[in-house]
């Protein structure tokens, strides 16, 4: 005993629109999600006063691994503008205090902006066209060695160790701030 389905008619498929093709490496083509200014106006805004992150009546040695967790927690989430502008200012330092690292950074930042000024332009050598992306790797090849000569890499994990450093000394011996419960009623 055989069936058979009738499975003719008409099927309206929908059409796929035709994706547009970015170029590859255009300062034009960054997207941020959300606006940069609206993150950078929400951090400041929760900048703590500096007399209140260093206040030195503040700081003790938490009593148990409970009080440690809890304090830290706290301590990163309240002073987390704070923490952000400690690295900062400790990056700056280690820049500034390299001059050869400083040269490579210029260099690297000028061969990029000079590359994305001059993005949609024809640029020749030896008769053949380079395209924009060959522009960027040849910036990426001379900045690179540069920057491994001047220790960029160093410069970082000695920022981040620093930095990690002092967040995790402050977050551990800060008392952590008192934050009201929303839960609690007067009555």
């Amino acid at each position: 005993m055989s069936t058979t389905v009738d499975v003719s008619g008409d099927i309206d498929a929908p059409l796929i629109p035709e994706k547009k093709e970015t170029t590859m490496a255009s300062w034009s083509n960054i997207a941020l999600t959300g606006n940069l200014r609206d993150v950078v106006n929400a951090q400041r805004e929760k900048i703590r006063p500096w007399s209140e992150f260093a206040e030195q009546k503040e700081f003790f040695a938490p009593a148990g691994l409970q009080e440690w967790t809890k304090r830290a927690l706290k301590n990163v989430s309240h002073y987390q503008s704070n923490y952000i502008i400690v690295f900062l200012v400790l990056m700056t330092y280690c820049i500034l205090t390299s001059p050869l690292l400083l040269i490579a950074l210029a260099v690297s930042g000028i061969g990029s902006y000079t590359v994305s000024k001059h993005e949609g332009q024809n640029l020749q050598i030896a008769g053949k066209e380079v395209p924009s992306k060959y522009r960027y790797a040849l910036v990426g090849v001379i900045s690179a060695p540069l920057l491994f000569i001047a220790g960029a890499g160093a410069a970082l994990f000695w920022t981040l160790g620093a930095t990690a450093t002092i967040i995790g000394g402050h977050a551990t011996f800060r008392k952590a701030p008192e934050t009201p419960d929303p839960f609690a009623q007067e009555v």
